[in-house]
């Protein structure tokens, strides 16, 4: 309970400043409607759904049509990892040639665009790209981008928007389930910090990334209780994405 009240503590913070602390849900993989997407989906707040737009079925689209707060972006093409045996996973680093890549994502977009909700925002899998890459991205239609950890300036290129995620509430090195409230709790509210005190864009709304495929039971009763938290304003992602 102790990061709880250390949370709810940091919020009163910035409301006693008049201000309101700006998140956003960010949630990868999504390619098909499941019970946990349902479980999402039900969540009262806006989201983003992160699409793998080569799996993603027509089940899934439909079912977004019913929805209102919830977009949908651009996750990579197919979700491959193409690094080498000794580097980390990436479908967008230096082991897919750039124009292959470009192609790629040309053709994500165009298979997107037509969704409920689209917005023309890359976020690559594993969070990682290569910068020649991002570079070239509204030559293929993608205005912005989102990855993980604080942006280092508010375009990661000309033309190229860019929002990250900052907590992620999976062991993904460990026991592949919920990382546990200290960890959790504790990087929301050190980044909420960091930009009440001007260490980081205040400009940046704190993301919440999570993968519904994969959460067990601590996750999502984690990140239900999130969403009930006073005090955190819920950004829509149309209007994280509109700078």
């Amino acid at each position: 309970m102790a990061e709880w009240h250390a949370l709810a503590a940091e919020i009163a913070l910035w409301r006693k400043d008049g201000l309101h602390p700006l998140v956003w849900l960010r949630d990868d993989d999504a390619i098909d409607v499941t019970p946990s997407l349902e479980r999402l989906l039900a969540l009262p707040v806006p989201k983003a759904l992160a699409v793998i737009p080569r799996d993603a079925r027509p089940e899934l689209k439909h079912r977004l049509e019913r929805e209102q707060d919830t977009a949908v972006l651009i996750h990579g093409w197919s979700h491959e990892n193409h690094a080498g045996p000794k580097q980390k996973k990436a479908e967008l680093g230096d082991g897919l040639p750039l124009e292959v890549a470009l192609g790629e994502l040309s053709t994500a977009r165009r298979r997107l665009e037509g969704w409920s909700g689209f917005l023309p925002v890359l976020v690559p899998p594993w969070n990682r790209i290569r910068e020649e890459l991002v570079r070239e991205l509204p030559g293929t239609g993608i205005r912005a981008l989102s990855t993980y950890r604080e942006r280092p300036a508010h375009h990661a290129a000309p033309g190229v928007l860019q929002v990250n995620t900052h907590v992620d509430p999976i062991d993904w090195h460990g026991t592949r389930g919920f990382v546990g409230d200290a960890m959790t709790l504790g990087a929301l509210r050190e980044h909420l910090q960091r930009k009440r005190l001007g260490l980081a864009d205040p400009l940046e709304p704190t993301g919440i990334l999570t993968h519904h495929l994969v959460m067990d039971a601590p996750s999502w009763d984690f990140l239900e209780r999130l969403t009930r938290m006073p005090g955190l304003h819920w950004c829509r992602p149309h209007d994280v994405f509109a700078a």
